[in-house]
């Protein structure tokens, strides 16, 4: 059955580089790639500019958005999930976008007030990236700006939870705190987690490695933190700059990502190199052997894209507990250490290998989950025919 979906962003997903354009583009790939007409609908284009969507094989679509304000005041001091579920005539302006899909896919809650834009003939439902009420409101700062988050996030993702056909979510344990929170059976979302391309067997040399930061061969060991320009992983970076970087000297540190941005300028440790690629494309450089991946963070939703981006490539990971949340199955393929200890146990050595690249692939390739998500749809499709 080939069904034509219709996948609403709040934000630009070419060139997916952040965890939540990552798990779109991946799906909507994947989707396209089982046979089905896949159109990405966002709110405006990436200023950076973007592949062409010819290249892609689902089509990206634009919905007219006049409001600035989530561009250009995001933290200042409400999240940009927050402000952008604030766009008051835009559904009488985006109703015609929506017609004619079996599916309509929301990802994030901030145009939960689109539901209404679906023609009664097609199929709602919502990908949870993470539990958003818990996740938002970590963006925040200050309690009386959480509250206020904090109730409007709950009733658009309670709205979207309760209104949409089909949820899936990224993990056992979203699942659970999403039917916790608004009163759903557990069994009535899907667990469709997060996902890789592809695994591969580390790289035989670091020749890559080397050619970019040629100072970093003088230590003993490397390890590389990567993310996007997020809360969570600029967190991260302050975490390893202030803690752990000064504290194991003979360990080289690569910080990759846009999360390098704010620090690269001010850092003046000789053990750190920072490579602030704003679309993550460069990572293969540092998947070398005698490289740690490492996963300190303490505050995100979801799962952890990048703790199965690590594994993917063959890299050893050193990680926090609350990094390898939704993970169960990976537990005994990581090194885990509380934030307290995560110097000494970089500094000692002895991580696990990672797992074999098939055990990743038969577990977590997009192609795979992609094809769950489409089996509850046409679940769903056969309840409706048969009533």
């Amino acid at each position: 059955m080939s069904l034509k979906f219709l996948i609403v962003a709040p934000y630009p997903v070419l060139p997916a580089w952040h965890g939540g354009s990552v798990r779109v583009v991946a799906l909507a790939r994947s989707l396209a790639g089982l046979g089905h007409e896949v159109t990405v609908l966002t709110p405006w284009k990436d200023r950076r500019g973007s592949p062409p969507p010819s290249r892609e094989p689902f089509t990206v679509r634009r919905m007219p958005y006049p409001f600035p304000a989530p561009r250009f005041f995001a933290d200042r001091p409400f999240p940009f999930f927050h402000l952008m579920s604030f766009h008051p005539g835009l559904r009488l302006v985006a109703t015609h976008l929506f017609a004619g899909y079996d599916v309509v896919q929301f990802e994030h809650v901030s145009f939960a007030r689109l539901r209404g834009c679906v023609p009664e003939a097609a199929i709602v439902g919502y990908d949870a990236h993470n539990v958003e009420y818990d996740y938002i409101r970590q963006e925040c700062h200050g309690r009386r700006i959480e509250a206020i988050v904090g109730r409007r996030i709950h009733r658009l993702e309670r709205d979207l939870v309760t209104g949409s056909e089909r949820v899936f979510a990224v993990s056992a344990d979203d699942r659970d705190r999403l039917a916790s929170l608004y009163g759903v059976r557990p069994e009535s979302c899907v667990v469709a987690p997060n996902g890789i391309y592809d695994a591969r067997p580390p790289a035989r040399d670091d020749t890559a490695t080397t050619a970019r930061f040629p100072g970093i061969g003088r230590f003993r060991s490397r390890a590389v933190f990567s993310g996007g320009n997020a809360a969570h992983n600029r967190r991260a970076v302050m975490f390893l700059l202030e803690q752990v970087a000064p504290a194991v000297r003979d360990v080289g540190f690569v910080i990759h990502g846009s999360c390098a941005t704010r620090f690269e300028r001010s850092c003046s440790l000789p053990n750190v190199f920072f490579d602030a690629d704003p679309d993550c494309r460069t990572f293969a450089d540092y998947a070398g052997p005698g490289m740690i991946g490492l996963n300190p963070v303490e505050t995100g939703g979801g799962t952890n894209l990048k703790l199965l981006h690590y594994l993917s490539h063959g890299l050893p990971v050193l990680s926090s507990p609350f990094g390898i949340r939704g993970y169960d199955e990976l537990a005994g393929f990581v090194r885990v250490a509380a934030r307290h200890e995560f110097a000494a146990a970089l500094a000692g050595g002895d991580f696990p290998p990672p797992p074999p690249p098939a055990f990743l692939r038969d577990r977590y390739s997009w192609s795979m989950i992609a094809a769950r998500m489409c089996g509850a749809y046409a679940e769903r499709i056969r309840e409706r025919t048969h009533g």
